[in-house]
C-alpha cells in the first residue's frame, strides 16, 4: 500500500492499539483501519491475503536486527552509532560531541 497514506495509517494503528485497546494483528481490524486512513478496504484485504509486501518487510526487519535494533525508539547516528531507548538531552549531546571528535 504505497498510496501516500503511511502517516494516517500509522496514527490509526497507534490509536487503535494504545488508546482503544484493539488488536492490530486481526485482519479485519487492519482492513477497517486502512479504510479509516483513506485506503481502499478491498485492496487492503488483497494485500493481507497475498503477502505482497512480506518479503520487503522481512528484509527491513533483518537489516535492523543486524544492526542491533530490536526495540523502539532506536536511532543510528552517523550510520554507525546505535542509540537504543529514550535518552536524555545530555546523553545525545555527549554522543554528538564524541562523534564530532572522532
Amino acid at each position: 500500500m504505497q498510496e501516500g497514506r503511511q502517516i494516517e495509517l500509522k496514527k490509526a494503528l497507534l490509536r487503535a492499539y494504545f488508546s482503544d485497546g484493539q488488536n492490530p494483528s486481526d485482519r479485519e481490524t487492519l482492513v477497517r483501519l486502512a479504510a479509516e486512513a483513506g485506503l481502499e478496504a478491498a485492496r487492503a484485504r488483497e494485500v493481507l491475503a497475498s503477502g505482497a509486501f512480506a518479503e520487503e518487510v522481512r528484509e527491513l526487519e533483518g537489516f535492523y536486527r543486524e544492526r542491533g535494533i530490536n526495540s523502539v525508539p532506536a536511532m543510528i547516528l552517523n550510520d554507525r552509532h546505535l542509540v537504543s531507548g529514550s535518552q536524555s538531552v545530555e546523553y545525545y549531546e555527549q554522543m554528538l560531541r564524541e562523534i564530532a571528535a572522532a
